[in-house]
């Protein structure tokens, strides 16, 4: 067994580093190993928000810092930071979306609008490829943003999540609703559902991979970049995008770092 100073995730900058990325539905974890990200892990949260308490028992060590991002609001942040402090003794340090990382650039017009999870997405996202990209998070929402190879954010897209979809058919119809909730059952491979419930299913999938390859087809200057996605629902997108896709499960985190970083840098 490796000794906490031969740990790949203690670091000269401050001991064993935990990142946070606390979404609408789940929080995400990944210990900072210098060169990649360690014992990630994963928690679902919306609807039973007192997992939260107990979520630092899953961590694979007690972290000595840790740096959070968060658009889950207030009361969860503060039961995180409730939940850390009495597992493990140590605040947390929440960062705020920022007008500039480095060479990246924040392109809303607004910079303080953009979701500090899109934030890091893109950030991370060009520290990993330092080319053209459009960075897809695929959560509670599903954002597409558009990303240059010189660091310029183009801004981007909000639309509602594979879930979210399927909700508003439920509850804004009535015959919807009746059959919605029904097992789809084993359907055809392609695109059309013999049922109501498959039918929504795909029909929700159909939208949003037609809107993110059509945001691909409408790229600046007719480039046809990769698609970086994350968040949960990533997997169930990917197999119906005619564009290049690459899965990059860890993305928001990978941010996460750098963005921590630029601001232990400038303090």
């Amino acid at each position: 067994m490796n000794s906490e100073s031969d740990n790949p995730a203690t670091n000269a900058a401050g001991g064993s580093q935990l990142l946070l990325d606390i979404g609408n539905t789940r929080i995400k974890w990944a210990f900072d190993g210098g060169d990649e990200l360690t014992d990630a892990g994963e928690l679902m949260h919306r609807g039973q928000p007192e997992a939260l308490d107990e979520f630092p028992a899953a961590l694979a060590r007690r972290p000595d810092t840790v740096t959070a991002i968060n658009v889950a609001g207030a009361a969860i942040a503060d039961r995180v930071t409730a939940a850390l402090r009495a597992h493990c003794d140590v605040a947390v340090q929440f960062l705020q979306v920022s007008e500039r990382c480095g060479d990246v650039t924040n392109g809303y017009t607004e910079w303080q609008q953009l979701g500090a999870d899109r934030w890091a997405a893109v950030v991370g996202a060009w520290h990993e490829l330092r080319s053209d990209a459009l960075v897809v998070d695929a959560g509670t929402a599903v954002t597409i943003d558009l990303l240059r190879a010189d660091g310029r954010h183009q801004g981007g897209l909000i639309l509602p999540g594979l879930h979210l979809a399927e909700q508003v058919l439920g509850v804004s119809t009535a015959d919807i609703a009746n059959f919605a909730a029904e097992a789809p059952g084993p359907g055809k491979p392609d695109w059309f559902g013999c049922a109501t419930a498959e039918a929504v299913q795909r029909g929700a999938r159909f939208s949003l991979c037609a809107a993110i390859d059509r945001a691909v087809a409408e790229f600046p200057s007719g480039a046809m970049p990769p698609v970086l996605l994350t968040g949960g629902d990533a997997a169930a997108l990917q197999p119906g995008l005619r564009s290049r896709s690459e899965l990059r499960p860890l993305l928001v985190l990978e941010g996460v770092k750098h963005l921590q970083a630029e601001a232990s840098a400038g303090a």
